[in-house]
């Protein structure tokens, strides 16, 4: 069998030519490159989105997925997200009227009531959790994430505009806007065209996510006062889960308002003391302790 040559080279020009064709090269074309807004900009837009939103009444669906010594556990059920900004909240799980988990923070500390066998409360404080990471387990608690981180990933919270990176700038990163605000521990994916967050991570000391909270299904929220055309819109669905650890928290949002209307926010919500009276605790198990 003869060896044959070295293939003859083919000119590109030449076979766009015999296929188009053409006499010369085709223009050569790049796709329009998104032009990136300043980072004060960006801001701006953002909390336009949210202006007049300082509070949250919604009834909620909630799925809590979990693993601890006994193993992987979930649990459904509806109840309420109530929030007063920038740090008061109030998350209730509850079955066939009776409630099964009641999670909630003020500005100094975070709890869980676990009341689905003989009521155990978990308690934390803030200043014991900074500088620990956001996905640290609570071992024996049914959930996965801090109310206080809670609070967070919601996007319902303005960005500081003074609060400035020392390279104030905006990335672009699979077709979405990105920028990190150096005053909090959050990654936020933004979409171009709405300015609102579509994405949020909840980031360790080291600067990783720790915590990814995918925001969706962007509804209208009612605000007493204002006309229906001028409604803010909040995301109604969090797909909510731990990077590093095995949880899980998805809740799905109706009816969400500013609760001003029947006054809905009742401080008691928010209130530990007043909550243990109603649910009478037979245990407490501090969260203070460091991390293992």
């Amino acid at each position: 069998m003869t060896r044959s040559g070295p293939p003859a080279r083919v000119c590109l020009l030449c076979l766009l030519c015999l296929l188009w064709g053409c006499t010369s090269a085709p223009p050569i074309t790049t796709p329009p490159v998104q032009k990136l807004p300043t980072y004060a900009d960006l801001i701006a837009r953002y909390n336009q989105n949210l202006a007049g939103v300082d509070r949250l009444w919604s009834r909620a669906v909630v799925e809590i997925e979990w693993h601890d010594d006994d193993g992987r556990h979930f649990e459904q059920g509806e109840g309420n997200l109530i929030a007063l900004l920038p740090d008061r909240l109030a998350l209730s799980v509850g079955k066939l009227g009776n409630a099964i988990l009641w999670a909630g923070c003020d500005a100094n500390q975070y709890w869980y009531f676990d009341l689905r066998e003989g009521p155990t409360l978990y308690v934390g404080t803030h200043d014991a959790a900074t500088g620990r990471a956001a996905a640290t387990a609570q071992v024996a608690s049914p959930m996965p994430i801090r109310p206080s981180d809670l609070v967070l990933l919601l996007g319902l919270s303005t960005l500081n505009p003074n609060a400035l990176p020392p390279e104030p700038r905006v990335e672009l990163y699979n077709g979405h806007f990105l920028i990190e605000p150096p005053d909090r521990p959050v990654r936020i994916l933004i979409d171009p065209a709405t300015s609102r967050p579509v994405r949020i991570d909840l980031l360790d000391p080291t600067g990783r996510s720790a915590v990814i909270a995918t925001l969706s299904r962007p509804e209208r929220m009612t605000v007493q006062g204002r006309h229906p055309g001028a409604y803010p819109t909040i995301p109604t669905r969090y797909e909510i889960s731990l990077v590093d650890g095995d949880g899980r928290i998805t809740l799905f949002l109706a009816d969400a308002s500013d609760g001003r209307a029947g006054a809905r926010i009742k401080d008691g919500v928010f209130d530990l003391t007043r909550l243990q009276e109603i649910f009478k605790p037979a245990r407490f198990v501090p969260l203070d302790e460091p991390a293992q």
